[in-house]
């Protein structure tokens, strides 16, 4: 599956999460972005977004330009995701974690750099604020993540 993203980033940075991980974090704020469900297509889609796929393992080839620069063709465009909710959110995390619950949020994952259950999230660290293009290969993998 090919899924193309507009991403808005305030954070400076996009997070690839299984949407399991930030349930408890999500609310019904109306200054929060919405999550809209992404459509296999090579037409870049807004973001935030949610990808649904099968609950498993996933090999996640993502191109992206930033502001540190382009990560094409090196090992930070390779990700493994545990996703087992069948559901993987892309977006930059600030837009739609409630704010009441942000920095219960921050803490425990300390600001995203470690998070409870590492298999299931990845960051995308921008470099900065801004709008990025992100595309995504995603790859289901063998069973048991082989």
């Amino acid at each position: 599956m090919i899924v193309n993203f507009s991403i808005p980033v305030d954070a400076g940075c996009i997070v690839l999460i299984d949407s399991e991980e930030i349930k408890d974090y999500l609310g019904d704020d109306p200054t929060r972005m919405d999550i809209l469900e992404a459509v296999d297509t090579t037409v870049i889609q807004g973001g935030p977004r949610s990808v649904e796929v099968d609950p498993g393992f996933y090999s996640i080839t993502y191109k992206i330009a930033h502001w540190q620069g382009d990560d094409r063709g090196n090992d930070r465009g390779n990700v493994k995701l545990h996703v087992p909710s069948g559901k993987i959110i892309v977006a930059d995390l600030c837009h739609i974690i409630d704010p009441e619950k942000w920095q219960d949020f921050l803490t425990a994952t300390d600001c995203l750099r470690s998070f409870p259950n590492p298999s299931r999230a990845h960051v995308i660290n921008t470099g900065g604020d801004g709008n990025f293009t992100l595309n995504l290969n995603i790859k289901s993998m063998e069973k048991g993540g082989k």
